[in-house]
Order: structure tokens, then sequence, then C-alpha cells
């Protein structure tokens, strides 16, 4: 639904004079400065940009939130401090999410990154106490060094096999937290690739013993066959035809 600027800002500012979802005044101050167009998209979880591929603001009304389908990018501090969301899910077509976008969610318990986000900036999800895994589905081309700090309780990085290092080296993990980031055998080819050659490797297995079942058959059979003959033999012996006109 769109909304002009001057009823979205009386809206954050009802919030403000309620208190709702605990924000302080600065943030909502923020939120008001960032609201430099006339007209955006607003359906009471979020506002957006006209066009609808920014999320500038989450109300923070509801625990769980699904960032629409089309949405690019999370703005700058969109959902800061909120404390009543646990789950965010972003659409395959993020690309962005900014500094503080989620910074100091102590609710939010683990994330899953689309493999279409190329860039996520410093404190993206800062200081959320509550998470404890993210799973990357891709390796973005930027991933701030600090995107998670202080974040103390998250346990699980799982990123692609073969971007391990890429992660450990952007994030600054020294030896003692590297094992932080973990590999996600199921989300590269590798996985596939090496089920393929186990298929390939039992297929040729049985074609092989097939193959040497096929040549014993014969040759059990074959040997029968000589056997059967010499039997034959045994049993009519033949006589020569000259030697016995002779007697």
């Amino acid at each position: 639904m769109k909304k002009s600027k001057k009823s979205i800002q009386a809206m954050l500012e009802a919030m403000k004079k309620g208190n709702e979802r605990q924000a302080t005044n600065k943030i909502i101050s923020y939120a008001l400065q960032k609201l430099n167009s006339e007209e955006y998209e607003c359906d009471y979880e979020a506002v957006y940009t006209a066009d609808k591929k920014t999320l500038v603001f989450l109300f923070g009304k509801q625990s769980a939130f699904a960032v629409p389908e089309g949405v690019e990018t999370v703005e700058e501090r969109a959902g800061y401090r909120n404390l009543v969301i646990a789950k965010v899910t972003f659409p395959a077509s993020m690309k962005e999410i900014r500094r503080d976008a989620f910074y100091d969610c102590d609710t939010l318990t683990e994330l899953t990154i689309p493999a279409g986000v190329e860039r996520i900036e410093n404190y993206a999800f800062g200081d959320c106490d509550g998470l404890k895994v993210v799973r990357f589905l891709g390796t973005p081309k930027h991933l701030g060094r600090h995107a998670f700090e202080s974040c103390d309780h998250l346990h699980e990085i799982i990123v692609p096999a073969d971007s391990v290092k890429k992660f450990v080296k952007a994030l600054h993990l020294n030896d003692e937290n590297a094992d932080l980031v973990i590999p996600d055998s199921e989300s590269t080819p590798k996985k596939a690739e090496n089920k393929d050659k186990a298929k390939d490797k039992i297929k040729n297995k049985k074609e092989k013993a097939s193959k040497k079942d096929d040549k014993e058959k014969k040759s059990s059979e074959k040997d029968k066959g000589k056997e059967k003959a010499n039997d034959s033999n045994k049993d009519n012996p033949k006589t020569d035809s000259s030697k016995t006109s002779e007697s």
C-alpha cells in the first residue's frame, strides 16, 4: 500500500510515543531522516522504498518476518534493536545487507543468507546475543570483518566447503576461533560429484562381477561338455575295421 512521507512519519511518531519496539528516540529519528522521498510502500509490518527494492524500516511487531521477494537491500538500521524478532527470512533477490541493519537484535537465533547476497557490511548482525547459527548458501563478494561482532553465542557459521578459507580471512578469525566456520558439504557441487562417482564405482563393480559370473558360467558349461564327451567315448569305444577284417 502506497503511503506518503507525512503519513509514515505520523505512524513512526506514534510508535515513538507508545514506545512500541522499545526503541530509543535516536533510532526513530534516524528512520525519519532516511525518508527522503515523498512516497513509500508500507504494509504495516515494514516500510519500503516506492519501488519496493529496499527495506527501510521494520516495525517489529512480529517474531518472524519474511522479507518479500523483489527486495534487494536492507537499509542501515532497518531492524536496529528489534527486541521481538526471532527469525528473518531473506528472499533470493536479496543482494545487500547494510551496516547495523539488525544490530542488537537479541531474540534473533539463526539466519540463512541466500546465495545471491553480494555484500554484508560491518555490524549488520552485530551484538545479537541470541544468534547461534548462520548458514551461507553462497559466498558474498564483500563480508565485513565485524558483520557478526560481539555475537557471544554464535558457534556455527556454515559455508560452502570450497569457501571456508575465504570466510576465515574475511572475518579475520585467528587459529583459536577459525573452527567457527564449518564447511557444509551438502551445499557444494563436490558432494553431488562424489555421490555420482560412488554410484559409478558401485555400477562398475556390479558390471565386473556380472561379467565374471558369466565367464565362470560359460567355463563351467564348457567343462561339463568335455566331461560328457569323455564319458560318451568310454561307453562307446571305437573299433578298428581293418583289424577286424584281418582276424
